[in-house]
């Protein structure tokens, strides 16, 4: 049996206070994400202050294509297909984590890791999203839902590609300020690339759907 020394020794103030700092004590079982966008998670330093704006800009472009993402693969997650189960279910929970992330960093209570910036894990959820869209587009209009749901995604993309110039925006600001980070580029490329790929998409069906006499439809965003 222990004695009352060793006793007090393991609870002393000291031991308590050390307890309640350390985060291996106060968060117990703490899971580090696949994904990490919060200086909560890994070892990297939260991003400079000067660079938070850029950060926000990607974290919301971020958002809308976890959002698409998560609606499309909640059916999924309850499918009999153990394989297709499987992998919805990881894709949810990735998406379910970058939102979390996203909230503790907007109200506060952490800061964007500068492993956010340049971690390209969040590509595979780019894909996804984009590759849901372009089978919505690319479909034949068999049916006025089915017309009404590419008119949807036909303005999901026009939101996409606003938000796409206010990326553009804040990676110039901050080039001029000697901030980018030559690290910072491949992460966003590869969102880009992807993002360029299903607009002109979009646009080259237009076109081809466009009467004769109609003026060509041509996007306004930014490519890369």
């Amino acid at each position: 049996m222990a004695s009352s020394s060793a006793y007090d020794a393991k609870n002393s103030p000291e031991r308590l206070r050390q307890r309640i700092v350390n985060p291996a004590y106060s968060m117990p079982g703490l899971k580090t994400p696949r994904i990490v966008m919060s200086d909560r998670y890994g070892s990297r330093p939260a991003l400079k202050p000067a660079l938070v704006s850029l950060a926000r800009t990607l974290a919301l472009f971020d958002l809308q294509l976890v959002q698409r993402v998560q609606k499309f693969h909640q059916k999924s997650s309850s499918s009999i297909d153990e394989t297709r189960k499987a992998a919805a279910l990881l894709l949810l929970e990735d998406c379910n984590d970058i939102r979390q992330q996203w909230r503790d960093i907007d109200s506060g209570k952490c800061q964007f890791s500068e492993l956010y910036m340049t971690s390209d894990l969040l590509v595979p959820i780019w894909a996804e999203g984009l590759r849901i869209i372009k089978d919505v587009i690319r479909s034949k209009q068999v049916s006025s839902e089915q017309s009404n749901k590419r008119n949807v995604f036909a303005r999901i993309l026009l939101d996409y590609e606003s938000l796409a110039g206010r990326l553009q925006e804040r990676m110039v600001d901050a080039a001029r300020q000697g901030l980018f980070d030559p690290d910072f580029l491949n992460p966003i490329q590869e969102r880009w690339l992807r993002l360029d790929e299903t607009i002109d998409l979009h646009y080259n069906l237009c076109n081809v759907d466009a009467d004769e006499d109609m003026h060509s439809f041509c996007r306004q965003s930014p490519t890369w």
